[in-house]
């Protein structure tokens, strides 16, 4: 699932759900802040993949990524989001914002790795 943000710094941007952690939240609780917020849904079945450091503005901000099991019903927040689609992984589209395609190609590799499908 990736959504479209309708603010200036991602607009016409596809990215994966997300946003930032407000100072009294764990790192899953603002997932789940954050998928209700934009999405209307809920989020089970919460599982950690992968965190990546990006350096923004001259300071360092880590981005944890989740799986999860979404719904059952989504209700786009149209203040924050213009619109959201279900891709295969193949066909996502081939810019997202925050570089989000390199880590997705390494969530995949690190999966196909702990499942024993990975090249050695």
């Amino acid at each position: 699932l990736v959504k479209r943000a309708s603010n200036q710094e991602e607009e016409g941007l596809w990215s994966l759900p997300g946003g930032t952690k407000e100072q009294d939240e764990d790192i899953e609780e603002t997932l789940k802040r954050e998928i209700e917020e934009e999405l209307g849904a809920t989020l089970q079945n919460v599982k950690h993949r992968y965190d990546h450091t990006i350096e923004k503005s001259g300071s360092k901000v880590i981005a944890s990524y989740f799986s999860g099991m979404i719904g059952p019903i989504i209700k786009l927040n149209t203040n924050e989001l213009s619109e959201y689609c279900w891709f295969p992984f193949q066909d996502i589209p081939p810019t997202l914002a925050y570089e989000q395609n390199l880590i997705l190609v390494k969530l995949i590799e690190k999966e196909a790795d702990i499942n024993g499908n990975g090249h050695s």
